[in-house]
C-alpha cells in the first residue's frame, strides 16, 4: 500500500512558488518556464485564498446568520469549474467534519465526514481540519474520484481557513502522468484568466439566486472583492466596472469606486477602459494589455488583465499581473 503523502506546504512554500513566477524581468516574464504542476499549485492556492479571503468579508459584514452562510457558501461555489477539463471545483467542510458545500456531489451536502477515507486509507478530511486549525492553510495530497473521468486519482488540494467562521474552503488538480512545462507569462495569464472566470461564475450565482436589487450588488461586489489581495508581492486585486464606464469595485484604488473611469487613459495615452468595455460587448472575454500603477511598488508599469462579463448584466470583472 502507498505510504499517504500530506505536504504541509504552507504560506512560505506558496511565497516561494509564486516568487518563481512573479519575478519583474523580461526575461522571466516571457521566456522563463515552470512546470504545469508548480502553475497549478499557484492557481489553486490563488483561487481559494482569494475566495477564502472574499468570505471571510461577506460573512462579516453582509451574511451573518448561519443557515444563509450555508446557503451562500452552496449557491457561490455550485457552478464553478475550471481547467481545460473542467475537472477543478470548490469543497468547503467546517472544521469537525461536517461538509458545507460539495457542488459535483450533492449528497454529501450537510452530511458528517469525518471518517471518510481514499482507497489508500487515509482520513484526509481529518488532515484538512487539522490544517485549517492549526495553521490556516495548506497542501495536501490523498485519492479521489476525478468528475471528468469518474476514475479514483491522485489530487493535490489547497485548503484554507476562512476568517470569523470555523469553515475551510478547498480546490485541488489530479496529478498527471506527464507534467509539461509552460513559459512564466502564460501561467500568470492562465492563473489570472481562471481566477476571473472562478469569480464571475460565483458572483453571477449569487446575484441569480440571492441579490438581485441593484445596490446590493453594488454593495456584496465591494464587500466580496476588495480586501482580495494575490500574487507574491500582493500586487494583484479585481476591479468591477460598468459598460458605461462607471466603476462599481476597485481592489487598489477605491477612491475610484462609483465614479466614471470611461475616458482613463494609461501612461501611453491608451483608453484601456474604453478597450475593456468594448472587449466586455464583444466576444465578452479577453487579454487587455496597458499600462497602469502597481500598488505595491507605486510604479507605472505594463499590465496584462483577463476581463470578462457577467452574464446577465452590465457589468465585467477583471484581475491581471504587471509585467516589464
Amino acid at each position: 500500500m502507498k505510504k499517504f503523502i500530506i505536504r504541509f506546504t504552507f504560506l512560505f512554500a506558496i511565497v516561494l512558488i509564486c516568487g518563481v513566477a512573479c519575478k519583474k524581468t523580461d526575461d522571466d516574464h516571457n521566456t522563463g518556464m515552470i512546470s504545469q504542476f508548480d502553475s497549478d499549485k499557484i492557481f489553486v492556492s490563488t483561487v481559494v485564498g482569494s475566495t477564502a479571503s472574499g468570505f471571510g468579508s461577506v460573512f462579516e459584514n453582509f451574511i451573518t446568520d448561519s443557515l444563509e452562510r450555508i446557503e451562500f457558501c452552496r449557491v457561490y461555489t455550485d457552478p464553478i469549474r475550471y481547467f481545460e477539463d473542467l475537472s477543478g471545483y470548490f469543497f468547503t467542510q467546517n472544521f469537525y467534519g461536517w461538509n458545507i458545500a460539495y457542488p459535483t456531489n450533492k449528497d454529501l451536502e450537510g452530511t458528517y465526514l469525518w471518517d471518510l477515507q481514499d482507497p489508500e486509507g487515509n482520513f484526509f478530511i481529518r488532515t484538512m481540519s487539522e490544517i485549517a486549525k492549526t495553521t490556516g492553510s495548506g497542501f495536501i495530497e490523498y485519492y479521489w474520484d476525478n468528475p471528468a473521468t469518474s476514475e479514483n486519482e491522485k489530487k493535490l488540494s489547497f485548503v484554507q481557513a476562512i476568517s470569523g467562521i470555523e469553515y475551510f474552503i478547498g480546490s485541488g488538480f489530479y496529478i498527471r502522468s506527464t507534467d509539461p512545462t509552460i513559459t512564466l507569462l502564460e501561467s500568470n495569464k492562465d492563473v489570472s484568466k481562471n481566477l476571473t472566470l472562478s469569480f464571475t461564475e460565483g458572483i453571477v450565482a449569487v446575484f441569480d439566486d440571492i441579490y438581485t436589487d441593484s445596490l446590493d450588488r453594488v454593495e456584496f461586489c465591494r464587500t466580496l472583492l476588495d480586501d482580495i489581495k494575490f500574487w507574491e508581492d500582493n500586487s494583484g486585486y479585481f476591479f468591477v466596472v460598468d459598460l458605461n464606464g462607471y466603476c462599481i469595485s476597485h481592489g487598489s484604488n477605491k477612491d475610484l469606486e462609483g465614479t466614471d473611469v470611461y475616458d482613463l487613459q494609461d501612461s501611453k495615452g491608451a483608453y484601456f477602459i474604453r478597450n475593456m468595455i468594448t472587449m466586455a460587448e464583444n466576444p465578452g472575454y479577453g487579454f487587455i494589455e496597458y499600462y497602469w500603477n502597481n500598488p505595491t511598488t507605486g510604479q507605472d508599469e505594463k499590465k496584462i488583465t483577463y476581463v470578462h462579463i457577467i452574464a446577465e448584466t452590465d457589468y465585467f470583472i477583471g484581475a491581471g499581473v504587471y509585467i516589464q
